[in-house]
C-alpha cells in the first residue's frame, strides 16, 4: 500500500493535469490489486483510495467529472465502513475531511449543495466522537464545518452555530485538563429528524386505537424533536415544515372533538 499512498503524494504534488491524471489512475489500479489480494478486508486501504478519489475530484473544473469523482470517493469510504472494527472513528474522521473540503470548494463556487454538504461533513465528524469522546482532530473539525455554515447563516440560526461552537470549546477545555466524560450527547439532527417521524407516527397509532390522550403525548414529543431542529440542511428543513404543519393538524382535530364532547369518532390523522 504504501507504493499507492507515494503515487497518491506525487499525484496531488502535481495539482491538475493529464499528468497528475496519470499518477492517480496509477494508484488506483494498485488499490485494485490490493483489494482483491486482502479480499478487501482492510479499510486501511479503502481510506487511502477515497483520499485519492475526493483529492483528484477537488482538481476538475467540470462539476459533473467532480462530482462522478466525489461519488465514488463515498462508495470507498462506505466500504471502509463496512469492514472496520476498531476504528471506525478513523474512517468517520476521513470521511468527513473529504466532504468538508467538498462543502468549502462548493462555497467558493457559490453553490445552492454547500449548506447540504457541510451538514453532512458534522455528521460525519459527529459519529467519529460518538466513537472516540476525546478526539480532539474531529472535534475541531467539527468547529470547522460550524464556522463555514456560521458564515452563510443569519438571526437565530447565526446564534445556534456559534452556540455549537462554545460546546465543542468546552469539550476541548474537558480533554486538556483530564475531566472529558466518557461518552457525550452527540444527537445529530438526522437522529432528531428520525424520532420526530417516529413519534408522529407512533401517535397516529395510537390515534387509530382511539388513545386519544397517548396519541397527543407522541405528537408534542415529535413537536419537541421538530422545535429543538437548527442547521439543517434545505431538504431537511422543507421535510421538517411538512411534518410539523402535519402534527399540528391531527393535535388540533384532536382538541376540536374534545371541545365539542360528541360521541363522533374524530376523523383520521394524517400520515
Amino acid at each position: 500500500m504504501n507504493n499507492a499512498i507515494e503515487l497518491l503524494k506525487q499525484a496531488q504534488n502535481k495539482g491538475a493535469g493529464d499528468e497528475a491524471d496519470s499518477i492517480y489512475s496509477s494508484a488506483f489500479q494498485e488499490f485494485e490489486v490490493m483489494s482483491k489480494q486482502t479480499e478487501g478486508n482492510s479499510e486501511g486501504l479503502w481510506i487511502n483510495w477515497g483520499i485519492g478519489l475526493a483529492n483528484q475530484s477537488l482538481t476538475k473544473k467540470d462539476p459533473k467529472e467532480a462530482a462522478e469523482l466525489y461519488n465514488q470517493a463515498n462508495s470507498k469510504y462506505e466500504k471502509a465502513l463496512s469492514v472496520a472494527t476498531d476504528n471506525k472513528h478513523l474512517v468517520y474522521y476521513n470521511w468527513g475531511n473529504m466532504i468538508l473540503d467538498r462543502g468549502i470548494q462548493l462555497k467558493k463556487e457559490g453553490s445552492k449543495e454547500t449548506d447540504n454538504i457541510l451538514a453532512e461533513a458534522r455528521n460525519k465528524f459527529t459519529r467519529a466522537i460518538d466513537f472516540k469522546p476525546d478526539y480532539v482532530d474531529a472535534i475541531n473539525n467539527l468547529k470547522r464545518a460550524l464556522r463555514e455554515q456560521m458564515e452563510m447563516a443569519d438571526g437565530n440560526t447565526k446564534f445556534w452555530y456559534s452556540s455549537q461552537i462554545a460546546e465543542k470549546d468546552r469539550w476541548l477545555a474537558e480533554i486538556a485538563s483530564g475531566t472529558a466524560p466518557s461518552s457525550r450527547n452527540t444527537e445529530t439532527s438526522d437522529d432528531k429528524v428520525t424520532k420526530a417521524v417516529q413519534q408522529k407516527e407512533m401517535g397516529n397509532e395510537f390515534f387509530k386505537a382511539s388513545d386519544y390522550s397517548k396519541a397527543m403525548l407522541h405528537w408534542h414529543t415529535a413537536l419537541n424533536y421538530i422545535n429543538g431542529l437548527y442547521g439543517l440542511n434545505a431538504e431537511q428543513d422543507r421535510k421538517m415544515k411538512e411534518l410539523k404543519l402535519s402534527v399540528l393538524n391531527n393535535m388540533a382535530t384532536v382538541h376540536k372533538f374534545d371541545q365539542t364532547r360528541s360521541d363522533q369518532i374524530p376523523q383520521g390523522a394524517q400520515r
